[in-house]
């Protein structure tokens, strides 16, 4: 499960860094795009406003002349194909031409009809502006002495270019709309790929104020592929049409994603490729260890039977020798060193039981301090030797339900933990009390002690304190959480509890004893 989360972790995280960075660079694409697309209108919007002064430009060279009767405006008219009607006033507000009565052809009289409300209302007057700051819809605005005036009649939108002239007279001149559509639509730069754009294509629209399109370029964008869609007006006098552009998706975009994709792929098939090595490597290792512990366990118990067996001659052979027999202290260290070797094979048979999860207790009726006192007497000669001896204050009379052979390897490891680390106490101390509840068990040295920051520490399989404790003194850092192990299947507990000099630890042991199950 651990692989699997660091193979899953990893990958998770680089998807969502993934995604989140094709989110990024496509808002940062599109906003590019965006302002690209705002900059292409502009441009158009520009052009458009520079052709319409070029117009302006050539139609006031062609209304210069002054003093033209009434068949000169009309040839005019003839002979000029963008000029669809002129219309004169003089400066006291009659009309020149087109001539009123019987003179006035039908064209014309149409045209004054167009205009009438044009003429109603009057010209701009005032000072010289430049012509792209005039607005139509605000009157009282200053403006120069020619501009622009649109309006709508019939089909849509026309537009009248007007000027006076230093006599005060005012020549407004209707252009033709089906040749100022065509002028207009050959002068627009309508092209479809911008060079500034690389790969991404342009559909650009013109549409007049009813929404119809006069002109466009490039295939419409199907759905889901424009990226962004931009909308401008035009400058005056042409502000009732919209130019509109859309930008299509570039495919480096979706080279981008196709890249992401394949490098998640990888980093997750590198990273599956690091948890299959590693997993054999540590199944390996386990099989490996647990061969070890097999062994261990094998020789353990192949040793075990033999040890008895020397064991029991030996103290056979020690009753036949007399107090005063030069042989008997060697008897005595093989004796020891049996029972020093029996405890260590037993914790470490115990400890493997433990690990396999069959380790337990059988809990039956007897009397804790002839425990105490049989397990001290195996530790007497060896404690004797270091000086020491074994001070007794028992008071755990009443008999309670326990388990001998687990009572014995608890006070046999914390005897042979004294026996090893404190030997310059001089003293081992067992006690014992009973109450209505627990049968509590005091094992106390007057030893160096044991530092307050390892007083948990002690109880974990393998550790030993620091070197200045434990140099030269052997032992493979069991024994306590052995013991402990065995006082919780009884549904006690061992501590370490503060003493005033050396070392105590308290064994509890309760009076009905509860089995935890492994």
């Amino acid at each position: 499960m651990l692989l699997v989360l660091l193979v899953v972790l990893p990958t998770g995280l680089l998807a969502w860094l993934a995604i989140r960075g094709v989110r990024d660079e496509r808002a940062r694409v599109a906003g590019q795009l965006y302002a690209a697309a705002e900059s292409r209108l502009t441009d158009v919007d520009a052009r458009i406003e520079r052709w319409l002064e070029e117009k302006s430009g050539r139609l006031m060279d062609l209304t210069a002349s002054s003093g033209r009767d009434v068949e000169a405006w009309r040839d005019l008219v003839r002979t000029t194909p963008e000029i669809s009607q002129i219309v004169v006033r003089a400066a006291d507000g009659r009309l020149v031409h087109p001539p009123l009565g019987d003179a006035i052809s039908d064209a014309e009289s149409q045209f004054l009809v167009r205009i009438r409300r044009i003429l109603e209302g009057g010209f701009p007057s005032g000072p010289v502006e430049p012509i792209s700051q005039y607005d139509i819809s605000q009157r009282s605005r200053p403006v120069i002495d020619h501009g622009w005036v649109p309006w709508y009649w019939d089909e849509g939108l026309h537009l009248l270019f007007w000027r006076r002239d230093p006599a005060g007279s005012i020549i407004a001149i209707e252009l033709d709309r089906t040749r100022l559509m065509s002028d207009l639509l050959v002068a627009l730069p309508m092209e479809g790929d911008d060079s500034r754009s690389g790969a991404n294509l342009w559909h650009m629209a013109l549409e007049d104020s009813q929404g119809r399109v006069l002109s466009q370029t490039g295939s419409p964008m199907g759905e889901g592929e424009a990226v962004e869609t931009v909308e401008r007006r035009l400058s005056p006098p042409l502000g009732a049409w919209v130019l509109r552009a859309e930008v299509r998706s570039s495919s480096l975009g979706a080279l981008g994603i196709y890249l992401r994709v394949a490098g998640l792929i990888l980093a997750a098939a590198v990273l599956g490729g690091l948890a299959y090595v590693f997993h054999r490597e540590s199944s390996r290792e386990l099989r490996e260890a647990s061969e070890r512990v097999g062994f261990v366990n094998q020789v353990s118990h192949e040793l075990r039977t033999p040890l008895t067996n020397i064991r029991l001659y030996a103290e056979l052979l020690e009753r036949r020798l007399g107090e005063d027999d030069e042989n008997r202290s060697y008897l005595d260290i093989i004796v020891a060193e049996c029972s020093r070797l029996s405890r260590l094979i037993g914790n470490v048979l115990t400890f493997a039981r433990r690990n396999r999860g069959s380790l337990a207790v059988h809990p039956v009726e007897g009397s804790v301090d002839e425990t105490l006192r049989s397990v001290a007497a195996q530790f007497g000669p060896s404690l004797e030797a270091k000086g020491m001896e074994i001070g007794f204050d028992l008071a755990a009379t009443q008999p309670v339900p326990f388990d001998p052979d687990a009572l014995e390897q608890i006070v046999g490891n914390l005897l042979s933990n004294v026996e090893k680390y404190a030997a310059d106490g001089e003293v081992a101390e067992i006690s014992s009390r009973q109450n209505d509840r627990v049968t509590l068990i005091r094992v106390a040295d007057h030893g160096p002690g044991i530092p307050e920051d390892r007083e948990e520490s002690v109880f974990e399989p393998f550790v030993r304190l620091s070197d200045s404790l434990t140099e030269g003194v052997a032992g493979t850092g069991i024994g306590l959480s052995i013991a402990r192990e065995l006082a919780r299947l009884h549904g006690g507990e061992l501590r370490l509890v503060k003493a005033d000099r050396g070392t105590c630890f308290e064994l509890e042991l309760p009076k009905k004893p509860t089995r935890r199950p492994r």
